[in-house]
Order: C-alpha cells, then sequence, then structure tokens
C-alpha cells in the first residue's frame, strides 16, 4: 500500500439505468464515491459485471450482493405495496447488505471507511411534520365527529357550534403556537381554493410572517395533466408571494413515473404524497427521502420523495383507540431510528382540536415531544429536502497518511463518521473545508 491512500470509492460506470440505482443507494447511505477514471482508488463499485475482466484493485459488483432488479422497480414506483400496512423495510435490509460489504472489505485492507451522517447535527432520525389543509372550518356535523365521541359530547359539540358559533376545523392558529413553542416549524399544504377567500388569504399572511412553510394541496387531475399542475403552482405563488417547493395531492392521487415527472417538469422540488389512504407505513418499503427513477428517461429524476408514514385519517378510518395510534408511531419511530431513515407525518387541521377529536390532537403532542426525547430532527418538507440534497451533493477528497486522515470538503461544518476494525461505534467526527483526523487519538 502507497504511504498516502485515497479513501473514496471508485465508481466504474457499465450499465446507465443501473448506475443510477447504485448511485442513489450510494447517496442514501452517504458513501463517498468519485468516477473510477478521476484517479486512483484502494476500491472499487460497479452497478453490473464490466465487459473487461481484469481490474487492478478490488471490484465489489453490486448485482452479486443485492438484486438491483427489485430495488430499480421500488425506485420507479413500479413495485410497491398496495394494501397493507408496511414496517418490513426490505429495500433499507437490502442497501445495509451492500454496506455490509463495502464495510468488510475497506476494514480487510486496514482502511477506514468515512461516511457522511444523515442528518444535521448527528441526530438519529428525521421526522417531517406536514398539514393537510382541506378546509378552514369543520361541522360537528360531520360522521367521522360522530363517530368518534360519546353522545353526550357529541350534543355538546352541536350546541356550541349552533349556538356559540364554535369552529372546530380551522385550528391553524393553535398548531402554530403549539409547533412555536417547541421550536418547530411545519408545512401547511393549501389549496388554491378556498370558500372563505378572507380566511384563506390571513392563513397565508400568517403562516409566510411565522416563518412556516406553505406547500400545494394539488387537487383536481393536476397529477397526470402538467398544465393543472402548472396553474396550481401558479395561483398559489401568486397568493401567497412565495416560492412553492412541495407538493401533496388531495386523496393521495399519483400516477407513480409519470406524476414524478410533471413535478420536475413543473420545477417542483419534492413530493410527500406516494403512500396510502388507509395504511401506515412506507409503501416503497424504504425510510430515507429518495430521487425516483424514470424507466422512460433512464436516470434519476430532480425531485425528492419524502415518505409518508403516517396520516391520521387513517386512524379514525380505522377506528383506532389512542394505544393503537401510539404504537403505531413507536413502530414507525423504531424503524427509522434503526436505518437512520425519516418519516412524514400528516395531521390534518380540521382533526387537531382538543374537543371534537381529542385523541388525535394528544397524539400529535405526543409525537412531538417523543420526536425530542429520541433525539430525532423535526423539520419541515423544504428543510428535509434541502439537507438530503445538499448531503448528496458534498463533495469530499479524502486521504489517509499513516494514522492521520486528511480531508476537505465543500461544505463546513458537515458531520461525518469513521468506521475502524479497531472501534467497535462508528466515531462522529465535524468536517470543515480542510480538515485533520489523527486516528491514534
Amino acid at each position: 500500500m502507497a504511504e498516502t491512500t485515497r479513501l473514496e470509492l471508485g465508481l466504474v460506470r457499465t450499465d446507465a439505468l443501473m448506475d443510477e440505482v447504485l448511485m442513489e443507494i450510494l447517496d442514501h447511505l452517504g458513501i463517498v464515491y468519485r468516477e473510477a477514471g478521476e484517479g486512483d482508488f484502494p476500491l472499487l463499485i460497479s452497478s453490473t459485471k464490466p465487459r473487461e475482466a481484469s481490474f487492478s484493485k478490488s471490484l465489489l459488483v453490486a448485482e452479486d450482493v443485492l438484486p438491483m432488479d427489485e430495488v430499480l422497480n421500488t425506485l420507479s414506483g413500479s413495485s410497491s405495496v398496495e394494501d397493507r400496512d408496511c414496517f418490513d423495510l426490505r429495500i433499507n435490509e437490502l442497501e445495509d447488505r451492500l454496506l455490509a460489504h463495502l464495510r468488510n472489505l475497506y476494514l480487510a485492507e486496514g482502511l477506514p471507511l468515512v461516511r457522511k451522517w444523515y442528518w444535521p447535527n448527528f441526530s438519529k432520525a428525521c421526522v417531517v411534520l406536514t398539514h393537510d389543509v382541506d378546509w378552514l372550518s369543520y361541522s360537528p356535523f360531520h360522521k367521522v365527529v360522530y363517530r368518534h365521541n360519546s353522545f353526550p359530547k357529541f350534543l355538546k359539540l352541536v350546541f356550541k357550534h349552533l349556538f356559540l358559533r364554535e369552529d372546530y376545523g380551522y385550528n391553524i392558529p393553535e398548531i402554530i403556537e403549539i409547533e412555536k413553542s417547541r421550536g418547530f416549524k411545519s408545512t401547511f399544504f393549501l389549496k388554491t381554493n378556498y370558500d372563505d377567500l378572507e380566511k384563506a388569504r390571513r392563513v397565508q399572511e400568517s403562516l409566510k410572517e411565522k416563518g412556516f412553510e406553505i406547500g400545494l394541496h394539488a387537487a383536481r387531475d393536476s397529477h397526470e395533466v402538467l398544465d393543472m399542475l402548472k396553474g396550481e403552482l401558479t395561483s398559489l405563488q401568486e397568493a401567497t408571494g412565495s416560492e412553492i417547493y412541495g407538493v401533496r395531492y388531495h386523496r393521495l392521487k399519483f400516477k407513480p413515473g409519470l406524476t414524478w415527472r410533471l413535478e420536475e417538469e413543473a420545477g417542483l422540488k419534492y413530493d410527500s404524497t406516494f403512500s396510502n389512504n388507509k395504511y401506515f407505513g412506507f409503501k416503497s418499503q424504504l425510510c430515507h427521502p429518495y430521487r425516483p427513477i424514470d424507466l422512460r428517461l433512464k436516470r434519476r429524476l430532480n425531485i425528492l420523495e419524502i415518505p409518508m408514514a403516517f396520516m391520521d385519517w387513517a386512524s379514525l378510518h380505522r377506528h383506532y383507540a389512542y394505544n393503537d395510534c401510539q404504537s403505531v408511531m413507536l413502530r414507525l419511530m423504531d424503524t427509522v431510528n434503526k436505518y437512520h431513515g425519516c418519516f412524514a407525518v400528516n395531521f390534518h387541521n380540521t382533526y387537531l382540536n382538543r374537543e371534537s377529536f381529542q385523541q388525535v390532537y394528544e397524539l400529535f403532542l405526543w409525537c412531538l415531544n417523543e420526536a425530542r426525547v429520541r433525539g430525532f430532527w423535526v423539520t419541515n418538507g423544504f428543510d428535509c429536502y434541502n439537507w438530503w440534497s445538499m448531503r448528496a451533493s458534498v463533495k469530499l477528497k479524502l486521504e489517509l497518511d499513516r494514522n492521520i486522515i486528511s480531508g476537505e470538503s465543500s461544505l463546513r461544518k458537515f458531520p461525518l463518521i469513521i468506521e475502524m476494525a479497531e472501534v467497535k461505534e462508528a466515531l462522529p467526527f465535524i468536517a470543515d473545508s480542510v480538515f485533520k483526523i489523527n486516528m491514534d487519538v
């Protein structure tokens, strides 16, 4: 081994489509890699078996480790879980299998494996707070209110609504204060049309003033018609005077492949729709944000899918008690903690009312507190998109000279972890634009 050894992984291109799959996996795992033609590398990786059989360095062929076709089908939306809760994350398991092989190869060569950490400040996982704003008011005469309250309580709600003009569905000022008091700011997905235009204007102004993100809650057929999507996007941007980065479609309307492609063409940055109305968990069996792969264009799209894994409507639809909901949320948090992943929660403003939907309201408060106790990063959709995209694009140059890792980073104060043969747990390190790490220390 040369006295100075480069530590990045060398990527050997073999198949355009499968190379996109492999790069997405490596980005999820925080692997530092570069094109193999850019210099000498201690280890090489390819998505499929290269035509040239001989390489001077060790070569790991990804398709020998995991079924790349299965990952492709998932990232393209061709394969997903439709009719059940999904907490068994097959794609994360496959990605971890590849990581284990890479780790073993590095350590066998006597080299440390340096990776990008998943979230800011070494947070263990990420929770993206979102609220779909379907209506700006909600009467107690909806059957879901009657179904989830005792008859005496229902009569009380009706009395206050009819005679005291109590509105149980607005709740947005209360949500803002609850989150602000904990240092959180969420995303509110707003429609372009509401019955009360003046109230809608006040909502937009309040969210902007308080620093909360406004996303598009797209309706009609905009998930499959580009002009409709562009029209809704332009309408909301003009009404709010703000750039709109994210979208979630009403009733989770979605056509895998097509909808992502339209979102990219419309200039959106992220989507958080691809999930199930009636089930909990991860439709893609993956708990990291991901760039979908377009089979027609044979590339990753410039759109980020942030997986929504919990929606309050599903719990109401399934008549879940508070303890049932809490069990679901605990399972989700345990899952993303295991893989250092991410999930979006969707609490509608209409259900976040202590009187009409007490169990949803209390679950929301518990979720915020539990995420904080666990050391999760609680954020909004755009900040999640911004971090994950920036993390993937950070360029790192790494060299090992005896027991000193020297490095350069395109971003200051970036969290790294170092895995070494002699140390059981990965060592955290904050990288500056130029840095040195003494492995002996």
